[in-house]
This record gives C-alpha cells, structure tokens and sequence, in this order.
C-alpha cells in the first residue's frame, strides 16, 4: 500500500500511479558525439514584438493546443533567478488559499512556495548580495557563504554556493547541474531528484519512507517568446498535493522577473497576479 501526503495528512493510495505524472514532450534534438543536444523552440508568437509589454498577453487557456505558429532560431534563454526585494500578491475574488512554487524566485537561495494569503512578501540583502531577511526570518552570517537562519524559534544552520544558492540546510544538501538548475535535494536517506528535458521541462523522482510520501508536480510545458524567454510554464496535477497550475511571466530590465500570473487550474483564468520590485542600482533593499 502507498501513502502520499495531503497538506500534512497521509493518506493511503492501492498503487503509486497516483503519484506519477507522465514524462514532458520535448522538442525535436539530436544528440552529436561531443554529446550536445540540438534543440528547436517554438515560439509563443515569432512574428510579434520583443517588448515586454508585447509579451502581456490575456490570460492562458493552457486546454486549448499550442499554437503552430514557426520557429525561432535562437537557443533557448534562462533568465537568472528572482530575487526581489518585495512581491505583492493580489489574488481574484473567491480564489482560496493555495500554495504554487516558484522555481525561478529564490530569494532565500531556494525556490519560494508562494501562499496567496501573504502579502507583500519582504526581503533584504547586504551590500555583496547575501540575504539578510525574509518574511518571518533573518540571517546572522558567520562566513563568507555560511550563516545561521532563524524562522520563529527554529535555528538552521545553512550555506550558500557563490551565485548565493542554497546548498545545505541542516541535515539537508542541494545539488545542482552547470546551468544552475537544481537537480537533487537529499535528507539522509530521502531524496528528491529532478530531470530536465532539452526544453526546459521537468520530471520528479523521489524516495520517501510511505508514512512521508509526498508528490511534486511536473514541469511540462514551456513556452518561449521569440527571444528565447519563457513566458509561460505550465505544471501537471501530481494528484496528492499539487494542483496543475500555469504561469504567466512578464520580464523586464535584465530579464528579471517583473509579473507572474497565475492561474491555479490551468483552466484559462487569471486568479493571482505577483507583481515584484527591486532596489535601484548600486542601493539596497529598504529596511523592513
């Protein structure tokens, strides 16, 4: 009998199907001798402007099918990790409270779980880019890549990577690939591993004990705009603790992340929109 976690609940599953999505698509590559893939992207609208506001399209009806709309000959860009000084949530009316994980936000030098009760979310860093605070939590640094984290009374001794990711976490230890891509997390005997297709798609694997089991959903689709961004990223129903949600980016100065929309079910509405800031260049983030 299998067991998968809901919402800190176990319940008992008569297979592990419930647990598994199936692999993503992945775009037409070959791999050569020097083991390269090639890889063709097709573009959310290639004959459209390259401007962010061209990119603000109305919410996505991720049922409906891509649109066959050509190719683009650049490779695929992935914009560097999120890390604001705030993000404001605004949710529609009678959307309940939901969790989503945004994978290219790591403020706190993992990928944030953003809860749609909270808001704005407030973060601060010192001078050389190492985070200082975030909601609920503060860092006392005693190394170059070494700090001790408070969340509440709980106390965590965590280190970073020098692109300020984070690698252990306590017990734990977070692995990632030479494009910076996390690819396992490990707790003693437990794991989380992530596989990525050329495309940027997703699938997961883990190993838990069954009275931990949990699921997480899959990467599997992305949409680039014509400059190689990815605009749009939606993610499979896991079927335990995770909803097949859809994200909607909007970029801005440097490719960050200026707006994400999200809509909870993929079902073509817009029910959270976060809308990100920055500190001005040479400043740092406004005191809490």
């Amino acid at each position: 009998m299998k067991h998968c976690l809901l919402l800190g609940a176990t319940i008992a599953l008569s297979s592990l199907g419930a647990c598994e999505r199936p692999q993503p698509i992945t775009t037409e590559g070959n791999t050569g001798s020097s083991g390269t893939a090639s890889t063709t992207v097709v573009a959310a609208d290639a004959g459209a402007p390259s401007s962010p506001e061209a990119d603000a399209s109305p919410a996505l009806d991720a049922t409906a099918p891509v649109a066959d709309t050509g190719v683009i000959a650049a490779a695929p860009i992935e914009p560097p990790y999120s890390r604001p000084c705030s993000i404001t949530v605004e949710r529609a009316a009678g959307v309940t409270n939901n969790n989503v994980r945004l994978y290219r936000v790591r403020p706190e030098g993992d990928a944030i779980e953003l809860a749609f009760e909270q808001s704005p979310l407030r973060y601060q860093y010192d001078a050389t880019g190492r985070v200082t605070a975030g909601p609920g939590s503060s860092y006392r640094w005693t190394g170059p890549r070494a700090a001790a984290r408070t969340a509440g009374r709980q106390r965590t001794n965590v280190t970073f990577d020098d692109q300020q990711r984070l690698v252990t976490e306590g017990q734990g230890r977070h692995s990632y690939d030479s494009t910076g891509r996390l690819v396992r997390s490990d707790w003693g005997r437990r794991f989380l591993e992530y596989r990525y297709a050329p495309d940027g798609t997703f699938t997961t694997s883990h190993n838990y004990p069954d009275s931990d089991e949990f699921c997480v959903a899959d990467l599997v689709e992305v949409r680039r705009d014509a400059r190689g961004l990815p605009v749009v990223e939606r993610f499979d129903n896991c079927g335990i603790n995770e909803v097949n949600y859809t994200l909607r980016y909007e970029f801005g100065e440097g490719n960050r992340i200026d707006v994400v929309h999200i809509d909870v079910e993929s079902n073509g509405s817009e029910d959270v929109v976060a809308r990100f800031s920055y500190a001005a260049a040479g400043a740092t983030c406004p005191a809490q």
